[in-house]
């Protein structure tokens, strides 16, 4: 749901859910990544790399988090 509503372009709705995600579960990837997507969504690539960086931090293992800081870091 947090993707979607980034992608319709309702950035704060979709910050919120995934800010009361993290409230609940600071640990919780989904949340860390859904966060990246979003600050990537509204072109704010310094926060999305922050917020990838942070969930590879608690799971450094998870390829989708990696691919969307990779994906910043090397644009093509």
């Amino acid at each position: 749901m947090l993707i979607i509503l980034s992608k319709q372009g309702r950035y704060e709705d979709a910050e919120n859910y995934a800010d009361k995600s993290l409230m609940l579960d600071p640990n919780n990837l989904c949340g860390w990544n859904a966060k990246g997507i979003i600050e990537e969504d509204k072109g704010d690539k310094a926060a999305a790399i922050f917020d990838y960086k942070k969930a590879i931090k608690l799971y450094p293992d998870d390829t989708t988090v990696l691919k969307g800081l990779y994906r910043l870091e090397h644009p093509s």
